[in-house]
């Protein structure tokens, strides 16, 4: 894209998580940037899932856990090969899970978090394919780091907002 005459928005006004946000006066100061170079940028795409809990005393839902699956170099000009991307070379995962309000993780539960960590599959991912928590909050601070490490191009997610 050619942008004329661009004003960079102030950290403090942002209304996205960009690193960099620009504002134009009108929209016809858009436009494509004719070049021989026509590749498109490959995208970082996660998926998330959130599972929530309402307790008997309460009203409102709580986050319990979040999985988050992601695949980077996803292709956007052509379907992205089937070996770049179902594999678990390319494909990776997180999941964080939080013990409810009063109440421990089942037995054996911390002891399987680290055997699943320390295998060839939470090597893959970083070994912390699968972390626990004590509050939402813990959960939340977690997922919400990781996935702006992570700087996904493109979030997916079924129902995120109405749990």
């Amino acid at each position: 894209l050619k942008i004329s005459s661009p004003r960079q928005i102030s950290s403090e006004s942002q209304t996205t998580w960009s690193k960099l946000e620009y504002e134009v006066e009108s929209p016809k100061l858009v436009s494509v940037w004719a070049e021989d170079n026509k590749d498109h940028p490959a995208l970082t795409v996660a998926a998330v899932n959130i599972k929530t809990y309402v307790g008997p005393n309460q009203t409102t839902p709580e986050i319990v856990s979040c999985t988050v699956m992601y695949l980077k170099q996803v292709q956007t000009d052509l379907p992205t090969p089937k070996d770049k991307w179902n594999t678990l070379k390319h494909l990776r995962h997180f999941s964080c899970v939080r013990r409810l309000d009063g109440l421990p993780f089942p037995v054996g539960f911390e002891e399987e978090c680290k055997k699943r960590n320390a295998s060839s599959i939470g090597k893959l991912n970083g070994n912390s394919v699968l972390s626990h928590f004590n509050s939402e909050r813990a959960l939340l601070c977690n997922v919400i780091a990781r996935l702006r490490a992570l700087d996904p191009d493109v979030i997916v997610g079924h129902n995120v907002l109405a749990f």
